[in-house]
């Protein structure tokens, strides 16, 4: 079970390219979709979203890094809205199949 940020619409230009976004995993936030393809590929079964959440605005500017984000760059006002519609916070399960665990080929 992992609990991660992900996008479920594009983010801003400003806060794709902030380096602070980036290391907050704001801007490095993949794709849901892709998230689950890059589970499917790395061997990982019966995958389950278990919950999806949305990330309230509040909550990203309450972090360190969301407030050095906010500092560095210019965030248009119709742009927060969109952000806060882009991440999302998901609890995934998943199983790796026994032969996958103990390193032995199909």
């Amino acid at each position: 079970m992992v609990s991660d940020l992900v996008l479920v619409e594009e983010l801003p230009d400003a806060i794709k390219e902030s380096v602070e976004a980036y290391v907050g995993c704001l801007a490095g936030a993949a794709r849901k979709e892709d998230y689950l393809r890059l589970l499917r590929q790395a061997g990982f079964e019966n995958i389950k979203i278990i919950s999806q959440t949305s990330y309230p605005i509040e909550a990203m500017a309450n972090g360190a890094t969301a407030k050095a984000v906010m500092n560095s760059v210019v965030i248009k006002e119709e742009d927060v809205k969109r952000i806060e519609d882009a991440v999302v916070s998901i609890k995934v399960s998943a199983m790796k199949p026994q032969w996958l665990k103990r390193g032995a080929r199909q």
